[in-house]
């Protein structure tokens, strides 16, 4: 058996000692202080170089200058001074302690961010998830042209924890302030710290693990607040669960505009699986970054016809008019804009959103020869996975689709029994053959008959996975997709469903259709609609099936292509079919990035442009 040696011993025993507390550690310290003393005199004493007669003298001399004390007395009053210069010591430690304490419990609540926020026309962010960052950026773009703006965050987390990670994914915020305070936000009394009656808007953010039923108790703290101003507030709010919508409609009425997260996804998934680059669209419709929608009174254009307006506005394409409370996107060319209407452009800042100067438009009339669109053929779509949000994408499809087109779902072993409605799906005549099958499995994709496909639809497996274990499933997946169409040479577009942001940039895009959907889209619209409020119905008219839709058409079937046309030209081949045209795409740059995909939005209409075959007008339509 092995003896503990005398180092080991004494570890042991100094360990054990010091478990003791505080009174044993002081009490080394006493010992080291006397040893360093007695070690100290006897060098001194030894050499030859001592000042004192003794080497007790000499001890003594030196514990004098460590405490305070004095020499010249008998050993009877040394004594007495050694016990109340140590009391002393004890009694100042105590007070340092006491006020280091205090001073660090002040700067500990200076940390936890517990003082009022004194703001006036600020932003405030009640809650946290992975898509704060992107509202963060986007607010810090919109307010790039202000002077000063703010930025308060309320939520659970420690304000120091919250300000680092803003500081490393947002980065430098401009003239915008950053502000956080911890608290929680279904807390009348927290609520108060953050100054609401002052905000010129509120940002409810919730991820997907968070209940509903949370946001809906911050909404009803905000509102029923005792002493909140009689002005409405502009709330924003993302609901996860359908059944929950009503429910914040009647809570929050006209004071709070709803964005449903699965909702949104899927309806601009359903949009976006059946044409290249229509997502690319979007993204330039609902981040900050470039050209955005606006709705603005303009007295010049009361009395005039809406193709008259979209024609007198060279830098803005005019899309709609919000009149009586209802937006209405491309309406009839022939609606008069009334007084009190506003005019909804797509343009890069709200000073641009102007009319032109220009007497008559320079329209190109002998080019213009409005071609039929062919007939819709049918079309083979497949959905690999499934999850919650599938029943919204097969309700839309349904209502884009042409007849007789084809429908395969591919979803994992021991998936739940899906639901959808079959009763829009048969009234098309469009067949749905579902099948199991692992999806990132490389023999299940080529047994698929891919080369039959046009659209492929990746669902994240967000019901039966955590978010990074559905989002890695799904850029297997979608490594495979994209290697069997190179291979291949195949020409079917792909959609898949990233859930965290980040994992977008593990695989680089190159190509338009090629876009990865996640909830940054929702991030992006909240971020709208908290400057805007009148972007909430605009949205929801946007992304349902009803109404006028986002289309790409060939744009030798407006004008002919012998010689560059300018934009005012191609508006007005479109408004002869009753459509309102934003922007056009040129193929040649469908992969450069750069050049946005070749994706043009809101052209300038004067420029002329030497369009290819192939190229494509982007337009608002009814289908």
């Amino acid at each position: 058996m092995h003896k503990p040696s005398l180092k080991e011993q004494f570890r042991y025993f100094f360990d054990n000692t010091l478990s003791k507390g505080t009174v044993a550690l002081i009490g080394w310290l006493a010992v080291v202080m006397c040893l360093l003393i007695v070690l100290t005199s006897i060098v001194i004493w030894v050499a030859g170089v001592a000042t004192e007669s003794s080497l007790v003298e000499q001890m003594w001399a030196y514990l004098v200058r460590v405490l305070g004390g004095t020499k010249e007395l008998p050993w009877s009053l040394r004594l007495a001074t050694l016990i109340v210069v140590l009391g002393g010591i004890f009694v100042m430690s105590s007070l340092i302690s006491l006020l280091t304490t205090g001073f660090r419990s002040k700067l500990d609540g200076l940390r936890k961010g517990r003082s009022k926020v004194i703001e006036n026309d600020h932003t405030v962010i009640l809650g946290w998830s992975e898509g704060i960052f992107t509202i963060i950026s986007e607010l810090i773009v919109a307010n790039e042209n202000r002077r000063r703006s703010c930025i308060v965050i309320l939520c659970h987390k420690d304000k120091v924890e919250m300000e680092d990670q803003i500081r490393e994914k947002v980065g430098d915020t401009g003239r915008t302030r950053i502000i956080c305070r911890t608290g929680n936000p279904t807390t009348i009394l927290d609520l108060d710290i953050v100054n609401l009656d002052s905000a010129k808007s509120i940002v409810i953010v919730s991820d997907e693990n968070d209940s509903s039923a949370n946001s809906l108790k911050i909404i009803l703290a905000i509102i029923n607040r005792p002493n909140r101003r009689l002005e409405p507030y502009h709330i924003v709010a993302n609901i996860h669960k359908s059944d929950d919508l009503p429910v914040g409609k009647i809570i929050g009425k006209e004071e709070v505009e709803l964005v449903h997260v699965s909702g949104l996804i899927a309806r601009i998934e359903a949009q976006s699986c059946r044409q290249s680059g229509l997502s690319m669209v979007y993204t330039e419709l609902l981040d900050f970054d470039g050209d955005e929608i606006y709705f603005q009174s303009e007295s010049k254009a009361i009395g005039k016809t809406y193709g008259e307006t979209i024609l007198s506005y060279e830098n803005s394409a005019v899309i709609g008019v919000f009149s009586n409370g209802r937006v209405q996107i491309n309406p009839h060319k022939e609606q008069i804009i009334q007084e009190g209407d506003e005019i909804i452009a797509i343009s890069k800042d709200d000073d641009t959103v102007v009319i032109s100067e220009q007497i008559k438009p320079p329209i190109d009339r002998q080019v213009i020869h409005n071609i039929p669109p062919s007939d819709v053929k049918p079309e083979a779509l497949v959905i690999l996975g499934w999850n919650s949000r599938g029943p919204i994408v097969m309700h839309d499809l349904a209502s884009y689709l042409a007849p007789n087109s084809t429908v395969k779902l591919v979803i994992p072993s021991g998936t739940k029994e899906i639901e959808f409605n079959q009763q829009s799906i048969t009234q098309k005549n469009i067949t749905v053959d579902v099948q199991e099958g692992d999806i990132t499995n490389r023999e299940v994709l080529e047994g698929i008959g891919l080369d039959l496909v046009d659209h492929v639809v990746v669902f994240s497996c967000m019901d039966e996975h955590g978010y990074q274990e559905a989002d890695s499933r799904t850029l297997v997946t979608l490594v495979h997709l994209r290697d069997i169409r190179d291979k291949t040479n195949d020409h079917f577009t792909i959609v898949s469903e990233i859930l965290d942001v980040r994992n977008r940039e593990l695989l680089e895009l190159n190509q338009a259709d090629d876009f990865i959907l996640s909830e940054r889209l929702v991030s992006l619209a909240m971020a709208q609609i908290s400057e805007n409020k009148e972007l909430g119905p605009l949205f929801t008219e946007l992304f349902q099936p009803e109404g006028s839709e986002i289309y790409f058409r060939p744009v030798v079937n407006y004008v002919t292509i012998d010689y560059p046309v300018n934009f005012f030209t191609i508006a007005e081949a479109a408004l002869a079919e009753n459509e309102t045209a934003i922007g056009y795409r040129q193929l040649s740059y469908a992969k450069d990035a750069e050049r946005n995909y070749g994706i043009v939005v809101n052209p300038v209409k004067s420029d002329y442009v030497d369009y290819a075959a192939s190229d494509q007008i982007i337009i608002f339509s009814e289908q």
